[in-house]
């Protein structure tokens, strides 16, 4: 079978799906490129790329259209990773102490622990929940936010209580943490504005996995500029590629570029998720994942 792997620039998935797959061809192509190169594809794996019309109308052999990864497995496990890497690098200053470094400056800040802290989790699906995970072990209060509260996710994972969005400031209020792992709908753009911001504690420390316009992006910089916030771990921007002279990076932040799925455990588990579907679709079998058309 034929699949092809819409971009040119993610080699080790691409690769790690091929291995997954021997008896099959995976093709790559530029993302501009999919239309010219889609003829002989049963499979589509756009990543990144926006499959339309003009796609489909050059796809005479398409069966299915399969978007590598998913909340659940590698996807929420190197995410959430990433989030607890970005909160104890947010938490312990690292981008003060980088910079100590390079100008030989070793009075350094003293910074915050994520032991024993109060944190706050917004959003509670594969990500979230596989963060909370992560933090237990570091002794914290968690207190978890999502769209339809339940209770029990106070037994089944360890929360200290669980809101509703409209209790927002309710939650992060005393949350030394703040970590956004919810997706972007209508109802949380922008779901972290100044209000939000007032009622966390000062000198927060704020990380976003999620998407940039989960944070009302003013607000943010209005913090990190008044020391209300200490400091934002961000994996997420409001304009990707972002731009090196945005005048976020005059404040204390802790960047990656929107990277957090970009290691060994994604390629694994997101590959065995491809090639179990390629099976179910030769063997005729529900798929996994399966989108239903509204």
């Amino acid at each position: 079978m034929d699949l092809l792997f819409c971009n040119d620039y993610m080699p080790d998935l691409s690769g790690g799906i091929q291995a997954a797959l021997p008896d099959h061809r995976v093709r790559t192509c530029p993302e501009a490129e999919v239309a010219e190169h889609a003829g002989d594809a049963a499979v589509l794996l756009p990543a990144r790329a926006i499959i339309d019309a003009r796609v489909l109308d050059a796809s005479p052999e398409l069966r299915l259209v399969q978007q590598p990864g998913s909340a659940d497995g590698g996807l929420a496990q190197a995410v959430a990773e990433m989030a607890l890497f970005l909160l104890i690098g947010g938490g312990r200053r690292y981008p003060r102490l980088l910079e100590g470094v390079r100008t030989q400056d070793w009075n350094v800040p003293f910074g915050h622990s994520l032991f024993g802290s109060r944190v706050c989790v917004i959003g509670l699906g594969g990500i979230g929940s596989q963060l909370v995970r992560l933090l237990q072990p570091f002794g914290c209060e968690i207190v978890g936010v999502r769209r339809t509260p339940r209770e029990s996710d106070v037994q089944d994972l360890g929360l200290t209580s669980v809101h509703a969005p409209g209790e927002l400031h309710e939650a992060v209020r005393g949350c030394r943490f703040i970590a956004l792992a919810t997706p972007l709908t209508p109802e949380t753009e922008g779901l972290i504005d100044a209000d939000a911001i007032a009622a966390m504690d000062d000198d927060a420390v704020i990380v976003n996995v999620a998407r940039g316009h989960v944070i009302d992006r003013e607000a943010l910089i209005d913090a990190l500029g008044s020391g209300k916030l200490s400091t934002a771990g961000i994996d997420v921007f409001w304009q990707e590629p972002v731009d090196p002279a945005d005048p976020l990076f005059d404040y204390e932040v802790f960047v990656t570029p929107h990277a957090s799925n970009a290691c060994d455990v994604f390629v694994r588990e997101t590959a065995a998720g491809v090639a179990e579907n390629v099976r179910r679709l030769i063997a005729g079998e529900p798929l996994l994942w399966e989108a239903k058309a509204s």
